[in-house]
C-alpha cells in the first residue's frame, strides 16, 4: 500500500472503542503521558533551580539577621545613652560639689591669711597710708599752690562772721602769695577792709587761719588732716581679730570664721 493511497495524514490516532478515555488522541498528548527522561540537562536544570532558591533563602536570612542586629544596636544605643547621660549628670554634680568645696576652702584660707597679716602688720600699713596721704597733699600743694590757697581764702572769708579788721595768718613762704590773692578778691568780697597778713611758722604750707574780733576760722592743713587722722586712729585701736572689709562690705572676724 503506498502512502498516496492512504490519503492525507492528520496526526491523530484512533484508539480502540473498548478502551477507556477518548476514542482519539494526538501524538503530542501521547508523548506527554510518558515519564520524563532524567539526563544531564535535567540534572543541571534542577541543580540551578536549587542553587537560586538557596541563594534567595540565604539573602533573606542575611537581611533578617542585619535587621535584628540593627534593632539590637538601636536598643543598646538608647539604653547606653540614657545610662551615659545619668552617669554624666552624676559626674558633673560631683565635680561641682568638689569645686564649691575647694573654692570655699580657698576663700577661707585667704580670709584667715588676711586677718593674720592685718593683725601683724596693720601698724605698718596705716603708717604707709598716712605717709602716702601726706605726700599726695604735699605734691598737690607744690603744683597747685595758688589755686588751693585762693580756694581756702574764699571758703574762709565766706565763713567768718565779719570781714573788717581781719588778721590772716599763713606760712612765711606763702605770705606774699596770700597778699597778692587778697588784692584780687575785692570784687567778690567788697566788705573786706583793714586786713593784714601775718606770717606764722607754726603753720604748714597750704594752711590759713583767719581771725576777727568776732571769731576764728581755722583752715590749716593740720586741722583738715585731723579729720583723716581720726580714721587712722580708729583703725589702730580696732580689734586685731578683725580684718579689713571684704568685697561684700562686711569685715571678716576671726570668731565668725571659726563658727563657719
Amino acid at each position: 500500500m503506498s502512502s498516496s493511497s492512504l490519503g492525507k495524514i492528520t496526526g491523530r490516532v484512533f484508539m480502540g472503542v473498548d478502551s477507556p478515555g477518548p476514542a482519539m488522541s494526538t501524538i503530542q498528548e501521547i508523548e506527554g503521558k510518558r515519564r520524563p527522561v532524567w539526563d544531564d540537562e535535567t540534572t543541571n536544570e534542577l541543580i540551578e533551580r536549587v542553587k537560586k532558591k538557596a541563594q534567595a533563602m540565604a539573602r533573606e536570612i542575611i537581611e533578617q539577621a542585619r535587621a535584628d542586629a540593627e534593632a539590637l544596636r538601636e536598643k543598646a544605643h538608647g539604653e547606653g545613652f540614657e545610662q551615659g547621660l545619668a552617669e554624666a549628670r552624676a559626674q558633673v554634680e560631683q565635680e561641682q560639689t568638689a569645686l564649691a568645696e575647694a573654692v570655699g576652702q580657698a576663700l577661707g584660707a585667704v580670709a584667715s591669711q588676711a586677718r593674720t597679716v592685718w593683725a601683724a602688720q596693720r601698724t605698718d600699713f596705716l603708717a604707709l597710708i598716712r605717709l602716702a596721704v601726706e605726700k599726695t597733699m604735699a605734691v598737690e600743694m607744690s603744683t597747685r599752690r595758688r589755686e588751693i590757697l585762693e580756694s581756702l581764702l574764699d571758703e574762709s572769708l565766706e565763713t567768718i562772721d565779719s570781714l573788717r579788721g581781719l588778721t590772716i595768718r599763713a606760712k612765711p613762704e606763702e605770705a606774699e602769695l596770700v597778699q597778692a590773692i587778697l588784692a584780687h578778691v575785692g570784687d567778690r568780697f567788697p566788705e573786706l577792709r583793714g586786713y593784714r597778713v601775718k606770717p606764722d611758722e607754726s603753720l604748714t604750707l597750704g594752711g590759713l587761719i583767719i581771725e576777727s574780733s568776732e571769731g576764728v576760722v581755722d583752715n590749716s592743713i593740720a586741722t583738715r588732716f585731723a579729720e583723716v587722722a581720726k580714721i587712722f586712729d580708729l583703725l589702730e585701736q580696732s580689734d586685731p581679730g578683725h580684718g579689713p572689709a571684704f568685697p561684700d562690705g562686711t569685715p571678716e572676724s576671726g570668731a565668725a570664721a571659726k563658727d563657719g
